[in-house]
């Protein structure tokens, strides 16, 4: 049941997985020799191609899960780009198992914890994609919870993405905060009710979507600080 929080329990922190936690240029580090003066069209057009994909797949009823679209996007950029390399395409794609967790992720979710949050990811990868990323990397046991996009058929900004951590916690969306790089993510969060909050690294402007974000910030290290003043 969603209702008013039990007294002593914890506030809820959610973040987008690729591009909050982990660094979705470690497979164009990993590969720039290899890709050459086409690293930055194809991590640029492969991008644009997940994301279309992924709400085009919402929209028309044909879900299929993240590791798949992100295949599909892949397969468009090395054709747009006329890269023929199959050896090369599958080092991209097992890249996304590897990602790399930005540097300050363990030490604000270890933070945000010492503050009696709990933190969650809340991602449209996929389970397997996310269950390997997590293994490689020490921020799994600062987690209570991992809620993917595989489990509501449909990817973000759909509402039943937003809608599975009420579900895990039990709470409205305005008892729980979201996190994302991704200003349409941000935006969707809000227009669902959650506390969203941009992390927006690279200075973007802010998008002309529905959803009013609550804050912006600059790095994943200004959040213990935003939380300790604007408690959840």
């Amino acid at each position: 049941m969603i209702g008013e929080p039990k007294p002593g329990e914890a506030g809820v922190v959610l973040f987008e997985a690729y591009g909050a936690l982990f660094d979705v240029s470690t497979p164009f580090r990993l590969y720039r020799e290899a890709l050459g003066h086409r690293a930055e069209q194809l991590a640029t057009l492969w991008y644009a191609k997940q994301t279309e994909y992924a709400f085009l797949r919402t929209m028309t009823g044909h879900f299929i899960d993240f590791w798949h679209v992100t295949g599909e996007a892949l397969d468009y950029a090395l054709k747009r780009l006329s890269i023929a390399d199959p050896v090369l395409r599958s080092r991209l794609m097992q890249a996304y198992f590897r990602l790399e967790a930005f540097p300050e992720a363990v030490d604000v979710l270890a933070a945000l914890r010492r503050q009696g949050l709990r933190t969650a990811v809340l991602s449209n990868s996929s389970v397997t994609m996310l269950t390997s990323v997590l293994n490689g990397t020490d921020l799994r046991n600062s987690l209570d919870a991992v809620l993917s996009a595989d489990q509501a058929k449909v990817f973000k900004p759909a509402f039943g993405v937003y809608q599975l951590a009420c579900e895990r916690f039990g709470l409205k969306p305005s008892q729980m905060a979201f996190v994302s790089t991704h200003g349409w993510d941000a935006c969707g969060a809000a227009a669902f009710g959650l506390r969203s909050l941009w992390l927006n690294r690279g200075g973007e402007p802010p998008e002309q979507l529905p959803g009013r974000v609550e804050a912006e910030v600059a790095s994943l290290a200004a959040l213990p600080a935003f939380f300790a003043a604007e408690p959840l």
